[in-house]
């Protein structure tokens, strides 16, 4: 055997995979076939100002746990700033903002806190918010311990707020803009597991896991010393590796096939891959056993993200969400900017984009500047930048069928990807979390 375990797919997932099982001692291979780590949640060089720009603004929660604890292991978990208590800034229809802060007490009374003063919700929001914690208490209280109801998988976000008294106004200004944020999907679209993980783990229990925290380095940079771990370890990481398919051996162990190069035979394999990759790389007969191929027919969300280049700041704040306006939910719901050398650059962000990823880029702009003029801001540029994802991540709708676990029934193979199951949205943390659980799901006797 070449390796002990060969992990394919370098995006947050197979690098989570890839770290786990070498620190541990295991022989590890990882294979990516582009030439940086990160997959979905990268970086790019933008050739026209020589800067490198995320594919999509990313926010982190203080409740990533299996995130914050791999960057620090890598050293670079102080690219990533937290503002704790949570503050959330929204630029409201009139131009006026109105900020979301913690109230910095433990647990619920943090976001609880901040809610109570937040200015934008009128006396009806604050009826219905509470009647929404009467209601619902015994539900938000397990997913704070950790536990989702099985009912909560056939519901969807919208038929829980509905059934909890939450009227349009408080939905469209509180309640879209987070699900927006932490599932890619508008609240009808969306599971109610996955959110009341993120409000359970996340928001409800206060303090730093309710935090929102900001990479000050490009997300490549973040996985950047990974191959340099490695090999240090006695393992590798292959960029610009191409893996074409994957088969079990006779007599155990797993066998992948490169493009241009040798065979790669290892005793376990991990495949971190998106579903629809994965059922390619294993080939139609092992993918219909394993129910990849079903896997794969999940739709998918789009993130469109549009760069900036300015003189002064489009933006009053660094970090900023979009209230509504009208009664309606914006197109755009989060901007981030930041100064400089000779102006701003900011980065606006459209979650759920699949209407406006397919605008053209004039029609992109010109639908951005409307907006910011409408809201009393700055709307001319000197450059910009559009980035479209049209499969950003993968949506989990209401009824849909169970994700797969990490471990198959098909020995010494696991899959890594944030469409695992792993309680959460399909995020970065979500995709960590589902390395390790890869890693885990190899029995010790295996290792």
């Amino acid at each position: 055997m070449n390796a002990d375990l060969v992990v394919i797919g370098g995006g947050w997932a197979g690098c989570s995979a890839a770290w786990q099982a070498s620190r541990r001692g295991l022989k590890v291979r990882l294979l990516e076939a582009a030439r940086q780590l990160g997959g979905r949640a990268s970086s790019f060089r933008d050739t026209a100002s020589g800067e490198t720009l995320d594919n999509g603004q990313h926010l982190f929660l203080g409740a990533y746990r299996d995130t914050l604890r791999l960057l620090d292991e890598l050293g670079t978990a102080g690219f990533v700033e937290f503002d704790r208590p949570i503050r959330i800034p929204y630029l409201m229809a009139d131009g006026r903002v109105e900020e979301l802060r913690g109230s910095g007490l433990p647990g619920p009374l943090d976001l609880g806190g901040g809610l109570a003063r937040f200015g934008a919700l009128q006396p009806r929001d604050r009826v219905q918010l509470l009647r929404l914690g009467l209601r619902s208490w015994p539900a938000l209280a397990s997913a704070a311990l950790g536990w989702i109801p099985a009912a909560a998988a056939g519901l969807s976000v919208a038929d829980w707020l509905q059934a909890c008294g939450q009227g349009a106004p408080i939905r469209s200004l509180l309640w879209e803009p987070m699900v927006l944020a932490a599932l890619n999907a508008r609240p009808e679209e969306a599971r109610l597991s996955e959110f009341l993980a993120v409000l359970g783990q996340g928001f409800l229990r206060g303090g730093r896991s309710a935090a929102l925290g900001r990479a000050r380095a490009p997300l490549s940079q973040l996985l950047a010393p990974l191959p340099a771990l490695l090999r240090l370890q006695g393992s590798d990481a292959e960029l610009g590796a191409l893996a074409l398919g994957a088969r079990p051996l006779p007599g155990g162990g797993w066998r992948v096939l490169r493009q241009g190069g040798a065979s790669l035979d290892s005793r376990r394999l991990v495949v971190a891959l998106p579903a629809r990759g994965a059922a390619r790389l294993l080939g139609t007969e092992l993918a219909a056993s394993l129910g990849l191929e079903r896997e794969a027919r999940r739709p998918a969300s789009a993130i469109v993200s549009l760069w900036l280049w300015s003189e002064s700041p489009l933006l009053p704040r660094p970090l900023q969400a979009f209230g509504p306006q009208g009664g309606a939910q914006p197109r755009f719901h989060w901007g981030f900017s930041e100064a400089r050398a000779g102006g701003w650059r900011t980065c606006v962000v459209a979650s759920a984009a699949g209407e406006l990823a397919r605008f053209d880029s004039q029609a992109l702009l010109a639908s951005l500047a409307g907006f910011l003029a409408g809201r009393g801001r700055p709307y001319t540029w000197n450059r910009a930048r559009v980035v479209r994802e049209h499969a950003a991540t993968v949506r989990f709708e209401p009824g849909s069928q169970t994700r797969l676990a990490q471990a198959t029934t098909l020995p010494g193979l696991a899959l890594a990807g944030d469409w695992t199951e792993t309680g959460l949205p399909a995020t970065i943390e979500g995709a960590v979390r589902s390395g390790r659980l890869a890693f885990e799901s190899f029995s010790f006797d295996e290792r």
